[in-house]
C-alpha cells in the first residue's frame, strides 16, 4: 500500500471509529505500531488536529471542530487519489487531470503549523518517478482502454509482440491496468491463463456484448504481483558466474537489480564474483554493455555465446564505414585498435590534434596551473627540450578534476605556462581522465597498470603514461615519481 492510500485509510478509520489505540489502528491498516506513529506525525504536520489521550482508555482521534482535509474529496476524488495517489501526471494519461487537481487543492494544510520553525515537507522533498534518460513513452490512448475495461465486459485486442511487426487478434478478459516504470500494460486472462499487454503495442481494440470472465478469486493486485514475479524470478533459471571490474559494482546493482543474486570476492585483485540468474541462457547478452569490464566464467554454453556476439560485433564494425566524417572515422578506427594515437583529442586551442602527426614516443601528463605538484612543470619542460630532437613529445592534458586545481580558460593556462615555466611542449584541450566523462585517451592509458600491477584511475595531478611510437602505453608513472626520475629516463631512453 503506498504511503498516499494509506494516510487516505487512517483518516477514514479514525473519522469512522473515533478514538483508537496505536496498535488497534495498525492491526486496522495492516502496518506496524512504528508505521502508523510516522503516518501520525506526517498528518499532524499537514495541519490535520489530531488529540492524543494517554493512559488506559485513552488513543488518538480528530479533534470534533477541526477540518478534516479529506472529508471535502468526491467518491471519484477519492478513488482516483487511492490510485494515482499525488501524481497527477499519472492521472492526466487517465485522462483525469482536472478531476486529480480539484482534489490536490482540497488537500491544503487545514490550519497553522504545529511545529514552528520546521519547514513543511513539500518545501524540501520533490519526487520524481520518471527513469534516468527515460524519453515519454508510447502508452496509447490509455483513458479511452480505462473506460472502456470499467464497463466490466471482455475484449478483443489487436496486439503486437515485441520484435515483430504482424499483429493478431486475441479475446481476452480484462482485469484492469498496471502502471509501472512510466509504462501502462493491460492485465488480462487469456483462455484462463494470465497476460500482461503492453498499451503502446495495442493497435486497436473492441468491447464485446458479453461479461468478462474472471478466475474465481483472482483480482487486478493479485494477477499482476503474480505476472511480476514470474517475470523477475521465473522457475528453472539459468545461473550465468562472471568477474567483474569492483568499480563498476554500484553500475552492476543499478542495471541488473533483482537478477543479481549473489556477489563474492573475486578471483584477482579489484573484482568481484558475480552471480547472475536469466530465465535463458540467451540473456547473457545483457552483460555486453559491461565491456572488457567484465568476464563470463560459465557455464560454457554462456561464455560461448559472449564469444560468438563479440565476434559478430566485431566483424560487424570492421567493414568499412560508409557517411561517416573525418572525425567519426577516426573514433570507428580506435574502437578497432589499441593505438593510442589514433584517439581524436583537440588542442588547447581547440585545433585539432592529429597524434599519428608525432615523430615518435610520447610522455602524456594530466597538468594543472594551481597544484603542489605544478613545480613539474619545470623539470618536464626540460626533459621535453633535451629529446625533442630525438623524437620525443610531451604533451601535457590539462584537468581540473583533483579539487579544481585548473580552473583557467584555455588562454589563461597557456599563458601560465608559458610566462612561469617557459613550457613550450603541446597541450591538449582542458578534459577529465577520470569517471564516466572522461576523455577517451585517458579510459585507455589508464587501462595500463603501474609498476606495482596496478591499473585503473589516475591517482592526482602529473600522472605520467609513456607511448610508443606505434600508440602502445609501454609504462604508467605515479604523480610522485618526478620528471627527471631515472626510472623515466631509462624507459624513455629504451622507447627512443
Amino acid at each position: 500500500m503506498s504511503r498516499p492510500q494509506r494516510l487516505f485509510d487512517l483518516l477514514s478509520v479514525l473519522k469512522a471509529r473515533g478514538r483508537s489505540t496505536v496498535p488497534e489502528l495498525a492491526q486496522e491498516l495492516g502496518v506496524s505500531p512504528r508505521t502508523v506513529h510516522r503516518d501520525l506525525a506526517v498528518l499532524s504536520d499537514a495541519g490535520v488536529a489530531l488529540v492524543t489521550k494517554p493512559g488506559r482508555y485513552g488513543g488518538v482521534s480528530l479533534l470534533p471542530s477541526g477540518r478534516f482535509p479529506v472529508s471535502g474529496l468526491s467518491t471519484r476524488e477519492k478513488d482516483l487519489l487511492r490510485v494515482t495517489g499525488l501524481d497527477v501526471d499519472r492521472a492526466t494519461e487517465l485522462g483525469m487531470e482536472a478531476l486529480a487537481t480539484a482534489a490536490l487543492g482540497k488537500l491544503r494544510p487545514a490550519g497553522p503549523e504545529q511545529r514552528p520553525g520546521v519547514l513543511p515537507l513539500s518545501h524540501i522533498v520533490t519526487v520524481d518517478n520518471r527513469p534516468w534518460f527515460s524519453v515519454a513513452p508510447s502508452n496509447g490512448d490509455v483513458a479511452a482502454l480505462a473506460a472502456d475495461i470499467r464497463n466490466g465486459s471482455r475484449l478483443v485486442i489487436r496486439y503486437r509482440r515485441s520484435g515483430e511487426e504482424s499483429v493478431d487478434d486475441r479475446i481476452v478478459d480484462p482485469y484492469g491496468l498496471l502502471g509501472r516504470g512510466g509504462r501502462w500494460y493491460l492485465i488480462a486472462d487469456r483462455d484462463g491463463v494470465p497476460r500482461q499487454y503492453a498499451t503502446g503495442r495495442l493497435a486497436s481494440w473492441s468491447v464485446l456484448d458479453e461479461p468478462r470472465r474472471l478466475r474465481p478469486g483472482e483480482t487486478l493486485a493479485s494477477v499482476s504481483a503474480s505476472l511480476a514475479a514470474s517475470l523477475e524470478q521465473p522457475e528453472g533459471t539459468v545461473a550465468v558466474v562472471a568477474e567483474l571490474d569492483r568499480r563498476k559494482l554500484d553500475l552492476a546493482e543499478r542495471i541488473l537489480g533483482s537478477r543479481l543474486a549473489a556477489i563474492d570476492d573475486g578471483p584477482t585483485a579489484g573484482t568481484v564474483r558475480i552471480t547472475v540468474t536469466y530465465a535463458q541462457i540467451g540473456g547473457v547478452r545483457q552483460l555486453l554493455q559491461f565491456g572488457d569490464s567484465v568476464n563470463v566464467l560459465g557455464p560454457p554454453e554462456a561464455r560461448s555465446l559472449i564469444v560468438d556476439l563479440s565476434r559478430g560485433i566485431v566483424a560487424r564494425h570492421e567493414q568499412p564505414c560508409t557517411g561517416a566524417t573525418d572525425g567519426q572515422a577516426r573514433t570507428i578506427a580506435h574502437m578497432a585498435s589499441t593505438d593510442i594515437r589514433t584517439i581524436p583529442v583537440r588542442a588547447l586551442d581547440g585545433s585539432e590534434l592529429d597524434l599519428r602527426d608525432l615523430p615518435g614516443p610520447m610522455l602524456i601528463v594530466n597538468v594543472a596551473s594551481k597544484c603542489g605538484l605544478t613545480p613539474q612543470y619545470t623539470a618536464l619542460e626540460k626533459l621535453a627540450r633535451a629529446y625533442r630532437d630525438r623524437g620525443l613529445t610531451v604533451l601535457g592534458a590539462p584537468c581540473n578534476q583533483f579539487m579544481g586545481q585548473e580552473p583557467g580558460t584555455p588562454d589563461e593556462i597557456a599563458e601560465f605556462c608559458s610566462a612561469t615555466y617557459g613550457v613550450t611542449f603541446p597541450l591538449t584541450e582542458k578534459l577529465d581522465v577520470n569517471g564516466d566523462d572522461a576523455h577517451p585517451l585517458f579510459a585507455e592509458l589508464t587501462t595500463t597498470p603501474d609498476a606495482d600491477g596496478n591499473a585503473g584511475d589516475v591517482e592526482w595531478n602529473f600522472e605520467k603514461f609513456l607511448v610508443s611510437k606505434d600508440g602502445e602505453v609501454l609504462a604508467r608513472f605515479r604523480p610522485a615519481t618526478v620528471p627527471d626520475a631515472p626510472e623515466i629516463i631509462e624507459a624513455v631512453e629504451k622507447a627512443l
